[in-house]
C-alpha cells in the first residue's frame, strides 16, 4: 500500500483523483458540491454525492477493488494512490441519505507497516441525521511540501481539468 504513493501523481493530479470520485458520487438531476480545504496541516475534499454503503465503505481500501463500471473510478486504485501520494495518513467518512449510519475508516501508513494485517483496520459505526450525504476523505502528515501560492496554482488547474 505504501509503494501506491510513488505513482507519480503531482498535487494536483492526486487531488483531482479525489475529484472525480467525486464526480462518479453525483446523483442524476443534482448539482454536486464538492469543497477543497489545504493547509499546512491537512488537505480535506468533500462531497454532497450518494455516499457510500456499509460494504463499499468497508471495501473502499482494498487494493484494485471497484464496483463501478464506465465511470473514472473503474479500477480501484486511484483513492489509494492519490491519498498515499500526498499524505502517511488519511480518513474517510461516508454516508448514504435516507440512513442514519455514517462510516468511518481509517489509514495510518507507520501503523500498517507495523502491523501489515488489514484484520485489524476497522469500520467505525456513527449515528448521523438521515438528511446528510456525501464523502469526506481527509489526508494528515503531508509528504507535500505546503507554500503559500499552491492553493492559486490548483484553482487554475482544477479550473482547467473540471470547468468544461
Amino acid at each position: 500500500m505504501p509503494k501506491l504513493g510513488r505513482a507519480g501523481y503531482s498535487t494536483g493530479e492526486a487531488i483531482a483523483e479525489l475529484i472525480d470520485n467525486s464526480v462518479d458520487a453525483r446523483i442524476p438531476g443534482e448539482f454536486l458540491t464538492v469543497k477543497i480545504r489545504i493547509n499546512r496541516d491537512y488537505i480535506e475534499v468533500s462531497d454532497d454525492g450518494s455516499g457510500m454503503d456499509e460494504k463499499t465503505a468497508a471495501n473502499s481500501l482494498r487494493l484494485a477493488y471497484s464496483t463501478k463500471k464506465n465511470q473514472l473510478g473503474e479500477y480501484g486504485l486511484g483513492l489509494k494512490t492519490a491519498c498515499q501520494s500526498l499524505g502517511e495518513k488519511f480518513s474517510i467518512m461516508t454516508k448514504k441519505e435516507g440512513t442514519e449510519e455514517e462510516y468511518y475508516l481509517e489509514f495510518d501508513e507507520k501503523e500498517w507497516l507495523e502491523k501489515g494485517d488489514w484484520k485489524e483496520h476497522k469500520l467505525e459505526l456513527f449515528s448521523s441525521e438521515k438528511n446528510k450525504r456525501g464523502t469526506t476523505i481527509k489526508i494528515e502528515k503531508l509528504k507535500i511540501k505546503y507554500y503559500d501560492p499552491l492553493v492559486t496554482i490548483l484553482k487554475k488547474v482544477f479550473s482547467e481539468r473540471f470547468g468544461p
